[in-house]
């Protein structure tokens, strides 16, 4: 492809180019490639230079020159004006990607033309990939084929849909035998077959006939008639493709599966067939135990509703939902030590139309939450024998309105609004006053506050707790009993994990994603939003709080 691309734009439309690869030896390696292929072509052979005026700087097409550079010299990629650029194997060029020189080097290449074109191409590697952020930009073409069966056009798949309408379908399948055991690499040859998205079975032989019939799909449209129907999601300015060894020809479903069973235990392995079969970022697989585990070590000695004594104080947050409201009461001690204590949901009280009352949710929090005492197994070091919730933080992204009226009626400063930001706004939280509505530019007299919390630096810390010794200050508990009601709970804590990728500048960035996306997330919230909530307590002090709350 990458000597199609040069040689036909060279000799059909003849403009200044340039190739760029990732060092000195493999941009000689494509310059003698494409030298030989024009040498062995009738009617090329006359256009190029001979064997001995063959150099570094440029290939000569005979009406047109492409320039050569790699990465790592400035020096090869300044100076020249070119219509055209093609970059090869962008991910493995050797500067730092945060740098940008190269990708922005390139750019300013073509600026002396009112029309350009840059290719950029090679297999995607790491989690962090350049050209996946390339591809992410653009308008993400998928190349779908239809179903031999009932004609449904669908990108081909390695893996199946792990969710949604597809679940369980769009990929290969019969690498398990029926107990969920993965089979022997041996013995995939008699199961592996491919099951489209809508569950149709396929065998080897329907693959390249289906293939033949394919299109190229932009994210956002869909095929339907054999023809293109909806609208792109992008304008098509900047064009993605990407494609995967399970279109090539000489590869079949048992290829793949046989491959993927090889190196599927060592991600030394598995990276390169996600890479090189798949053409898809890489996730390591980062060690997330599983739930039981987390509930087997982490479990303490109280049962819940009550409060460990080393505990001196106790905080409170509340996630809010449709129509009801998920909140978690957790107790906190010197040094940071942390305990749960409850946990639970408040329904909407249902009214005589059979429909969720509004708000009915949250008027449940004061008798439940703020005006409960917790006791405390033996009295603490300050000589109390309960605890009421210190300070309550109160989600509100949903229902905003409804959640800071709840929260006006509380005086003093026991309750709060808050709500998790991503951007890096350098603290850890902070106070804002929102004026009038976003949405419907209502006006909210006195303004509404909100503490906005750098949820991010909070996930970490949470993460980390998992792992300290539970011996020393900081450690994380949970409650005797959690592995008996706490299944649901503990599935949401180890279903968020951190992966890397880049923005449309290439700058990396941090991104928490669901494992799966069936489970919630508002445990998993709630707990962040307490770890905050603690801090905020403490102003993130956690020396000497015997001392400091001692009556007086």
């Amino acid at each position: 492809l990458l000597w199609l691309i040069l040689m036909s734009e060279a000799w059909l439309r003849p403009r200044p180019a340039m190739l760029v690869g990732p060092d000195q030896d493999y941009v000689r390696e494509q310059r003698d490639k494409i030298y030989t292929t024009a040498q062995s072509t009738p009617g090329l052979n006359k256009l190029i230079p001979p064997p001995r005026k063959w150099n570094d700087r440029a290939i000569d097409f005979g009406f047109s020159k492409c320039y050569l550079a790699y990465s790592g010299s400035t020096q090869r990629m300044s100076g020249r004006s070119c219509q055209l650029i093609v970059c090869s194997e962008l991910d493995r060029y050797q500067e730092e990607p945060e740098e940008g020189a190269t990708a922005k080097l390139i750019e300013e290449r073509t600026k002396a033309f009112f029309r350009s074109l840059i290719y950029r191409e090679g297999t995607p590697i790491g989690d962090d990939s350049a050209l996946i952020t390339f591809y992410e930009q653009s308008d993400q073409r998928k190349f779908q084929v239809p179903c031999p069966k009932c004609n449904w056009f669908q990108e081909l798949r390695f893996f199946p849909h792990r969710n949604g309408k597809f679940a369980d379908c769009g990929g290969v399948a019969g690498l398990k035998d029926k107990n969920g055991e993965w089979l022997k690499t041996e013995q995939l040859a008699e199961t592996v077959h491919y099951v489209c998205e809508r569950g149709c079975r396929w065998e080897e032989r329907h693959r390249m006939p289906a293939i033949r019939e394919g299109i190229w799909v932009p994210k956002g449209q869909s095929v339907k008639g054999g023809k293109l129907k909806g609208t792109p999601e992008r304008d098509g300015r900047h064009k993605g493709w990407t494609l995967g060894s399970i279109y090539s020809p000489p590869i079949s479903f048992h290829d793949i599966a046989r491959e993927y069973s090889e190196c599927r235990e060592d991600d030394r392995f598995l990276r390169g067939f996600v890479n090189n079969w798949l053409g898809l970022k890489f996730y390591g697989r980062r060690r997330i135990p599983k739930w039981y585990e987390v509930g087997q070590r982490l479990r303490g000695q109280h049962r819940r509703g009550f409060v460990p004594p080393q505990a001196l104080f106790l905080v409170a947050a509340v996630d809010v939902q449709l129509d009801y409201v998920v909140w978690r009461v957790r107790a906190f001690g010197e040094g940071g030590t942390s305990w749960g204590v409850d946990r639970g949901i408040l329904h909407a009280t249902i009214g005589k139309d059979g429909l969720p009352v509004p708000d009915t949710d949250l008027a449940k929090i004061d008798e439940q939450i703020l005006n409960r005492r917790w006791p405390l197994i033996a009295p603490n070091a300050l000589g109390q024998t309960s605890l009421q919730v210190r300070l309550l933080g109160i989600d509100s992204q949903y229902h905003t309105l409804a959640v800071h009226n709840w929260v006006r009626r509380h005086t003093g400063d026991r309750v709060r609004t808050i709500g998790g930001d991503n951007k890096d706004f350098g603290t850890l939280w902070r106070k804002t006053v929102v004026e009038k509505s976003a949405l419907g530019g209502v006006v909210y007299p006195g303004g509404l506050e909100r503490w906005g919390i750098q949820v991010g630096a909070f996930r970490e810390e949470l993460r980390k707790r998992w792992d300290c010794d539970l011996e020393l200050p900081g450690a994380w508990w949970l409650e005797s009993d959690i592995l008996v009601d706490g299944e649901s709970y503990l599935r949401q804590l180890v279903n968020r994990h951190l992966v890397y990728e880049r923005d449309r500048f290439g700058r990396k960035k941090k991104v928490w994603k669901s494992i799966d996306g069936r489970i919630r997330h508002d445990d998993f919230d709630c707990e962040v939003y307490c770890l905050a909530l603690g801090n905020m307590v403490v102003d993130s002090n956690w020396v000497g709080l015997v001392d400091r709350y001692a009556p007086k």
